[in-house]
């Protein structure tokens, strides 16, 4: 038997270099007669491959046909799979991908594999063909054919799926799609403790939405069809619906989108049954996909909502706000006319919903609406019934109501009615954009104590001027605050200087004092460090801290400190032997090396008596690593940990010995062996390990280039912990995982480490800012086109960090920085600071 060493496989290059089909042979015997780790890298790499490795097809497909799939764990349950079941389910997964990528010339041995007698194989076969795209035409007859799965819907959902991306290659299937579109059968599986009772099943698997997507993605080819047999079944489905509105056994009442809304204006003759529905049943969500069905469908909602009958303008109006909320997008620009009576009603409920689906659903308030809108400024019932929500409501009104309501505003902040006075001095407090500039003089004069303002505190004129503003000038008047004889308005200072970030730090001496005040030291030191711990002076300060209060408060940066922080190694010790501490012990680092021997009991096992219970093995791991080649007498107990932990504590593990480098040579066999584990993740991170160790990332560039393109064992989530510690000797890999971060802006997953794994990629990235420039044009293009929910302030702090080489996002970043989101126009100032370059105020 032919056994392949980790060097061998993992020296293999891509497949944009040059042409290796003669390695195929040997990587199929690897995948079928190498250790479990060999075998899962061989798959890899024929994926790697792909096309090329069209001989290893049928390798792959026996590894599928003779491979059990580890029995799926329930949802919140205990039990774990065995390493072999991990390594089983790693090697299954690695060989769908594999035979995905070679793209065409696997489709025969997947079109084969779409009959097993094993429903997991039948779906994840349809599934790679989903993948494989146009390129599949080939299987559409067999695609069909698992149309109907009877218990196992979710083959047919990736069979819809997969027909779809074909695309228009998949004509053939027209008339199946349009008998699935009208009637998928749906059935519960049998001894499915998950699945719900009766037809509510197709809910769930939204099968009917698949079959009409992929008609859509055909495209004209299907539509003769579509019109002649889909739509008028639907006209008459809709016209026999029940008494509770169900049409196509169970259609009408669900929350599946409507089987015509991917067909978007073609769809245009099944608008009058929609109307005849709706006029049945004013509640039913589908009067929604009106607005999709082109000029007829808006017009013909427009009318539905201009019914004679007010009763029912106002149940089909009341249906329409409920169910878009659960849409992504919805433009409401057709139907605003109908809209505008909503607002000007009388009903103030009614009023808030227009307000609320007009914001959302059109880019920006019509003219119309704010002409509408501006007289409700007057409407002090009105204005009492929006103080029933959120205090930020009063303040969103007139930010929807644009530059015209500012000196309205300001109206009412003189005027003699109480009602009128206190919304506009909430209003106040968190508006920002055009014409609110309007507003500084009278604000500055009631910050200052010029005037006064019964319902309108001196600091609150303060933070409302600086949200307008963003001006240094109009910080500065916090100052006096920070000594008020008032705690709480000590409280509220401290807060609002840590909120203002860059535009505080001129100022961070004046809360020095406070870290001595009882009542608001541990808000002054969070404040302090929050917004510059990396300033000698702040880590002076701190470090007095510390000493004084840090056993009894915690900080929350993770940010290093400055050497100034030394003074307060002695008490980060003592910490320690109460099992504390182990985050200031990261943040200071290597001069943190005393501590080594206080670390080791907690790496073996044995925590002091007083230390707390379940300490976090993840964070005794980081403390160690900080303190770097200082830390090499903890390598035999690391050693230890990951020969026995869980793969979780393992990763931790090898990150801590590569932050201890050369220093942990003793550990390379170890790592060496983890080359071929059958987790990408071990193998990723061991590799990181021994680059610094060995001080050669050259020697795995190969493992770590393949990391940043996702494959489904080694998601791209797995890259940044490991790419912030060879930044500096792969820099051309930065870019691409800026190009990556983008698309999953919100994705909020939690990583093995325990963070949101897109803040841990963000901060990667700041901290290696300046190798990110080449990726400055695709951030921009971000910024241009922002995703639904919109831009994220971490990409516009990214743009600050690369500095000067991202000037191109200047034009952008001045228009946040003049926009309504405060937050997002302070970062966007911030970004343009240090983009041009300007000199960081000095601490006064």
């Amino acid at each position: 038997m032919m056994q392949f060493g980790a060097t061998v496989l993992l020296c293999a290059v891509s497949v944009s270099a040059a042409p290796v089909p003669e390695r195929v042979p040997d990587l199929a015997k690897a995948l079928k007669n190498g250790k479990p780790g060999e075998r899962v890298i061989a798959a890899e790499l024929l994926g790697d491959l792909g096309p090329k490795a069209e001989s290893a097809v049928p390798a792959l497909v026996e590894v599928i046909r003779y491979t059990p799939t580890p029995a799926p764990i329930p949802f919140a349950s205990e039990v774990k799979w065995s390493r072999e079941e991990v390594a089983t389910d790693f090697l299954l997964k690695a060989t769908w991908d594999a035979l995905a990528r070679i793209g065409p010339k696997a489709v025969p041995a997947l079109v084969e594999l779409l009959t097993h007698q094993d429903a997991e194989i039948r779906g994840r076969a349809a599934a790679a063909l989903k993948a494989i795209g146009p390129g599949a035409a080939d299987a559409v007859t067999a695609l069909i054919n698992r149309l109907n799965e009877s218990e196992n819907q979710w083959v047919s959902l990736n069979a819809l799926e997969a027909l779809a991306a074909i695309g228009p290659k998949a004509e053939a299937a027209v008339p199946a799609l349009i008998k699935t579109a009208l009637d998928p059968k749906p059935m519960v599986p049998k001894g499915n403790p998950l699945a719900p009772v009766g037809p509510d099943w197709i809910y769930q698997l939204q099968l009917r939405k698949a079959a009409a997507q992929a008609l859509a993605a055909i495209g004209p080819k299907a539509l003769p069809a579509i019109k002649k047999d889909l739509f008028p079944a639907i006209i008459t489905a809709l016209d026999d619906a029940d008494e509770y509105g169900q049409f196509l056994f169970g259609f009408g009442s669900g929350d599946e989108s409507p089987v015509w809304a991917p067909f978007g204006a073609d769809a245009d003759p099944l608008v009058p049954a929609l109307v005849r529905y709706l006029s049945r049943h004013d509640k039913s969500r589908l009067g929604l996909s009106l607005l999709k069905l082109g000029p007829n469908g808006q017009k013909a909602l427009a009318d539905l909502l201009s019914d004679q009958d007010e009763r029912v303008r106002e149940e089909r109006f009341i249906a329409l706000c409920k169910h878009s909320l659960r849409e992504e997008r919805v433009d409401f620009r057709p139907i605003v006319p109908q809209l505008i009576p909503f607002l000007t009603g009388k009903d103030y409920s009614n009023r808030f919903r227009a307000l609320a689906i007009i914001d959302r659903g059109c880019p920006t308030v019509p003219p119309e609406v704010v002409k509408a809108v501006l007289p409700l400024l007057d409407d002090k019932e009105f204005l009492t019934y929006l103080d029933k929500f959120d205090a930020n409501i009063a303040a969103e009104f007139v930010t929807f109501c644009g530059p015209t309501a500012v000196p309205k505003l300001l109206e009412h902040l003189k005027s003699d009615d109480k009602q009128l006075r206190k919304f506009a001095a909430r209003a106040v407090k968190d508006v920002h954009g055009p014409g609110t500039e309007a507003l500084l003089p009278t604000l500055r004069e009631l910050a200052t104590g010029r005037a006064a303002h019964s319902e309108m505190t001196p600091l609150d004129a303060v933070r409302a001027a600086i949200r307008i503003s963003l001006d240094p000038k109009d910080v500065e008047l916090l100052v006096p605050f920070l000594k008020s004889d008032d705690k709480k308005v000590r409280f509220e200072a401290i807060i609002e200087l840590r909120r203002l970030r860059h535009l505080a730090r001129p100022h961070l001496t004046h809360l020095f004092p406070l870290l001595h005040d009882r009542d608001v030291l541990w808000n002054a030191a969070l404040a302090i460090d929050a917004i510059d711990s990396s300033d000698p002076d702040v880590c002076a300060a701190l470090a007095k801290w510390i000493v004084e209060h840090g056993d009894r408060k915690w900080l929350e940066n993770t940010d290093p400190f400055a050497k100034e922080i030394a003074p307060a190694i002695p008490a980060v010790l003592k910490m320690l032997e109460h099992g504390r501490g182990f985050d200031l012990v990261q943040r200071i680092g290597p001069p943190m090396k005393d501590a080594v021997p206080l670390l080791l009991p907690y790496l073996a096992h044995e925590p002091a008596p007083n230390a707390r219970d379940r300490l976090n093995p993840r964070d005794v791991l980081r403390a160690v690593g900080a303190i770097g080649r200082a830390a090499k007498s903890a390598v035999p107990l690391i050693r230890k940990r990951l020969a026995e932990g869980e793969d979780r504590e393992r990763m931790w593990c090898l990150l801590c010995l590569a932050d201890i480098g050369p220093g942990a040579k003793d550990a390379v066999p170890e790592l060496k062996e983890l080359l071929i584990d059958p987790d990408p993740c071990l193998r990723l991170l061991a590799a990181c390990a021994l680059s610094k160790i060995e001080a050669d990332p050259t020697a795995y560039r190969a493992t770590f280039v393949r990391a940043i393109h996702e494959r489904p064992n080694c998601p791209f989530w797995g890259v940044p912990l490991v790419l912030d510690r060879i930044a500096a000797d792969c820099p051309e890999l930065v870019p691409i995982v800026v190009r990556g971060a983008i698309p999953r802006s919100n994705e909020l997953h939690i990583g093995w480490d325990g963070e949101l794994e897109y803040y841990t990629v963000m901060s990667m990235l700041k901290r290696n800012a300046p190798l990110a420039k080449d990726s400055v044009p695709d951030l921009v293009n971000y910024l241009n086109n922002p995703p639904a929910r919109g831009v994220r302030p971490e990409f516009i702090e990214l743009l600050g960090a690369i500095g000067p080489n991202a000037k191109a996002a200047l034009p952008k970043l001045r228009e946040l920085r003049n926009g309504t989101e405060f937050e997002i126009a302070l970062t966007a100032q911030e970004a343009i600071q240090k983009i041009e370059a300007k000199e960081i105020l000095p601490l006064r």
